[in-house]
């Protein structure tokens, strides 16, 4: 919307000689049309008030800021946004829940349940994902025909004979492709019914029974997973940061109270693990992403081996530049760790591996160390050495002197 500061007018009454009466008490009063977002930017020398702390002259049940100046020099700005003006939506989506059986193979399949408040529309247009067909819809307590739309949309009745904002409930099952990436790891990626024309989406709820032959490392799309799964890393800073940063207060989504009662009039098998995410509109997406438990476990084997030779290679190099063991292990461990407070379930556990191979390997230059220092140094062996002659004294050479010279 279009923003602009806006200064309050000020009014202060004067003596005859233009000076401002004394004691006296300024009030301002402001009211806003419903299209404006309005807040304070600047005061100076006056200060923001209660609506209710007004005099009766200015009381009113419009008022929506209030300030109160005891020096005459008072000024007052308001920020003012104007915002477009919305029409009423003919049609509200107040909830869509969604169960969906994700098979490893081949096509999906969908539940939708869409609480439904009508203003002024005949038909609710969805477009549904991955080449859908429909199996059954219903409409209230009552079986209908699907009906196709322009581009192969889906068209629902509305219910008559219904007053306004009167809900009802549109449930139907259909069978869609999913669009899925095959390798070490399995990737899938879902699309929510998308409304088409006016409508308003208010919440999203998804269940998604997902293969049960995999370990689920990773998650993505515009939706949220309602259980996260959080590294022991991320789940010891939250509970360090708690003890020094005020916590968000705000009310989550309950997810199992908003499905509750949401009882399937098909039948539909629910077979896999079920996974649950929710949305604060009524469309989205959901990623997930799949590893087999034998594949995980070789791969963390090997991020274990490759950490264990990489302490080994970095403690050589550490100590060209004077750097001992102990300093590139911790700092190896403290880089791991950091890693892993943002990482996904996979890649976490991955991380773990290689966090314990650069802790063993750092286990096994401190038992070498402590060996080394302890093993007492042996003596030098000389019993294979011949022993050497004395050197020649000066009283033996005086007296070889004195017999060559007895002889001549």
């Amino acid at each position: 919307g279009e923003q602009r500061v806006s200064r309050l007018p000020t009014f202060v009454p004067v003596q005859a000689d233009k000076t401002p009466l004394p004691n006296t008490v300024h009030f301002v009063a402001v009211r806003r049309d419903a299209l404006l977002q309005v807040a304070p930017e600047t005061i100076t020398e006056a200060e923001e008030i209660d609506a209710r702390e007004l005099p009766a002259s200015l009381q009113n049940p419009a008022n929506f800021l209030a300030f109160r100046a005891y020096d005459a020099g008072h000024t007052l700005s308001v920020r003012v946004v104007k915002h477009d003006y919305e029409p009423v939506a003919a049609l509200v989506l107040q909830h869509v829940h969604l169960d969906t059986v994700l098979p490893a193979e081949g096509r999906a399949t969908t539940e939708a349940y869409l609480v439904v408040r009508n203003n002024d529309r005949q038909y609710l247009e969805l477009e549904l994902p991955g080449a859908a067909k429909v199996r059954a819809l219903r409409v209230g307590d009552k079986s209908v025909q699907p009906r196709k739309g322009q581009g192969g949309t889906l068209l629902v009745p509305i219910m008559s004979g219904r007053g306004k904002d009167e809900a009802f409930v549109v449930a139907l099952v259909f069978d869609h492709d999913v669009e899925a990436s095959p390798g070490l790891y399995d990737s899938w990626t879902l699309y929510a019914p998308k409304p088409v024309g006016e409508v308003k989406s208010d919440i999203l709820t998804w269940r998604v029974f997902a293969p049960a032959d995999r370990i689920y490392t990773s998650f993505g799309g515009t939706v949220d997973r309602v259980d996260p799964e959080h590294s022991w890393a991320q789940d010891l800073l939250a509970q360090i940061g708690s003890t020094f940063f005020s916590q968000d207060t705000g009310r989550r989504v309950n997810f199992r109270e908003l499905i509750h009662g949401v009882k399937s009039p098909f039948q539909t098998k629910h077979e896999g693990t079920p996974i649950d995410f929710h949305g604060r509109l009524g469309e989205g997406t959901v990623e997930l992403t799949g590893i087999e438990p034998g594949s995980l476990s070789l791969l963390k084997l090997l991020w274990f081996v490759v950490a264990a030779v990489g302490v080994v290679l970095a403690v050589r190099f550490g100590r060209a530049a004077g750097l001992t063991p102990a300093r590139v292990v911790v700092a190896g461990a403290l880089v791991l760790i950091a890693l892993m407070i943002p990482a996904q379930p996979g890649f976490a556990a991955v991380l773990d591996a290689m966090l314990f191979g650069v802790l063993l390997a750092g286990a096994g230059y401190f038992v070498g160390g402590v060996l080394r220092r302890n093993t007492p140094a042996k003596p030098a062996d000389t019993s294979d050495k011949p022993a050497a002659e004395p050197p020649p004294t000066e009283d033996a050479d005086t007296s070889a002197d004195e017999a060559e010279g007895g002889e001549a």
